[in-house]
């Protein structure tokens, strides 16, 4: 017997020979945009915790798996220092998803390829931190200075935190702030999780520009969650062409975006994905694209899918399969985009309606009016009369849902 690794290229099997063919491991990646950090520094800033969330969420998703962090930049200053920086990037990123004290401490002593943190770093970390009414303990202009509005600030804290009274960030006051910081809800990944980082610099800009320009959609973090070990291992450097990085982009079965200038939102999407039976379809993985976002999870017993902060949307995509499907086949099983905005009482509401419920009425209106009224035990007469709609509405308002909460 035969034993092969599928990397993507076709396989020579020979007849009457039995083979053994290993499919390579699902690789996720996630990219994480926006203001993350501050020129030269490696400060994760607080605009950047919505993304964090959101690779937390997406991590807690798929449990168990191994992470490497990448870090990137645009092609404006030296090759072999924009490397450097991204390095250390990257590995701000993994201590602040780990909660890793000590190594962000250091960084008030100064790095090799970054500049210093000092006050500012204060003043970013008091402005994110909520005292015990949910107010920051500093409000003003992020400045770096020691001023006597940054030192009330600095007092109020020391002082709900049982620290010397003095409004000056001191060793001890650094590290309640450093751990109060990383302690932000939503920001931590699970203790076992496995994690490595990458330092690329400019070598896989995702927008392709000449040397010394700037672009803030090059200046990213890109995390990549394997089942098992990294295959291909990280390399530890990057290599440029010859990077792993390129492979795990290949390989990855999903891509998500999660971009901290995506506006804020509390609408709250609820989707119930039937089964044949017209019946919830519980514990199906699914997949809702919305945005400009991918969303990955599973519908709960009764078949909702919950996803909460989309923002005011048109039409999204939902994508579905049981586990077996999943396996089977490698992708998902069933597609339908979703009409967000399907309220009103004429036929063309009714029309988004039977389309959300999957009937596809594009087809034939008749038709798909016809199978939701045997669905539904009502006379089967394929018009949209009145008891029709009313039902239809109910339904459709049952199933799903885009709400304010």
């Amino acid at each position: 017997m035969t034993k092969q690794k599928y990397t993507g290229t076709p396989l020579t099997v020979r007849i009457g020979e039995v083979s053994t063919v290993e499919l390579p491991a699902h690789v996720f990646r996630v990219r994480l945009t926006g203001f993350l950090f501050e020129i030269d520094k490696t400060f994760l800033l607080p605009s950047a915790m919505k993304g964090i969330r959101g690779l937390v969420n997406y991590y807690n998703k798929h449990p168990g798996m191994s992470v490497v962090v990448t870090g990137h930049t645009d092609r404006l200053g030296d090759d072999a220092y924009n490397v450097a920086l991204s390095g250390e990037r990257a590995q701000s990123v993994g201590h602040y998803l780990q909660d890793e004290v000590d190594p962000w401490l250091a960084c008030y002593q100064g790095s090799p390829h970054s500049k210093i943190w000092g006050t500012r770093e204060d003043q970013h970390m008091l402005t994110a931190i909520k005292d015990g009414a949910g107010q920051p303990y500093y409000t003003g202009e992020v400045h770096g200075q020691l001023d006597p509005v940054t030192q009330d600030g600095v007092r109020r804290y020391q002082q709900d935190r049982s620290l010397t009274v003095d409004g000056f960030p001191g060793p001890q006051t650094r590290r309640a702030l450093v751990t109060d910081y990383m302690g932000l809800d939503g920001t931590t990944l699970p203790p076992e999780a496995s994690l490595e980082t990458l330092g690329c610099g400019e070598h896989h800009n995702e927008v392709p520009t000449e040397d010394n320009v700037e672009e803030p959609r090059n200046r990213r973090v890109e995390v990549f969650l394997f089942e098992g070990p990294p295959d291909p291992p990280n390399p530890g450097t990057c290599p440029d062409a010859s990077c792993a990085y390129h492979e795990w982009v290949r390989r990855a079965i999903e891509t998500v975006d999660f971009d901290h200038d995506a506006p804020t939102s509390t609408t709250e999407l609820r989707i119930r994905i039937l089964g044949v039976s017209r019946d919830g379809q519980g514990d199906a993985v699914y997949r809702l694209t919305v945005g400009g976002m991918k969303r990955v999870g599973r519908t709960d017993s009764d078949g909702w899918l919950v996803e909460p902060d989309v923002g005011e949307h048109e039409k999204c995509v939902v994508e579905w399969a049981t586990d077996e499907e999943l396996s089977r086949n490698g992708d998902y099983t069933y597609r339908l985009e979703v009409d967000m905005k399907s309220d009103g009482d004429d036929d063309e509401a009714a029309r988004r309606r039977l389309n959300n419920l999957g009937y596809a009425p594009s087809v034939v209106l008749d038709g798909a009016v016809r199978a939701f009224q045997l669905d539904y035990k009502l006379p089967a007469t394929g018009k949209l009369d009145g008891a029709t709609r009313a039902r239809l509405t109910e339904v459709h308002d049952n199933q799903l849902s885009g709400s304010a909460v």
